[in-house]
């Protein structure tokens, strides 16, 4: 069990920095989900199964759009709070009396 840093305020921005590049890695993988069925013309002989699946593909490229376009800022956003903590928390610890040291995180 790691001990209790000296700080009111700790953050596991290692945890943000990991869970930040998960992110990623579902963004890629939405990347990846635009169109999978590919092309339909091979089901021209059943237009209701044809008009459902062009519904499906639609809604389906429109909803990756969406988490895509969600993951990255949300990515984005968790690296640099990470990095912006540990800016703040090196300032503050050049400013603290000697011997301090930055917080554990």
């Amino acid at each position: 069990m790691r001990p209790l840093p000296d700080a009111d305020l700790s953050l596991d921005v290692d945890g943000l920095d990991r869970f930040a590049s998960a992110l990623e890695n579902v963004t890629t993988q939405w990347n990846g989900t635009d169109n999978q069925i590919g092309d339909l013309d091979w089901l021209a002989g059943d237009s209701s199964l044809l008009d459902a699946l062009n519904s499906f593909t639609r809604s389906w490229a429109s909803a990756a759009a969406i988490m895509n376009t969600y993951s990255a800022q949300l990515s984005t956003m968790a690296h640099t709070s990470a990095d912006q903590f540990r800016q703040l928390d090196g300032k503050l610890a050049d400013q603290a009396p000697h011997g301090r040291r930055p917080s554990a995180y």
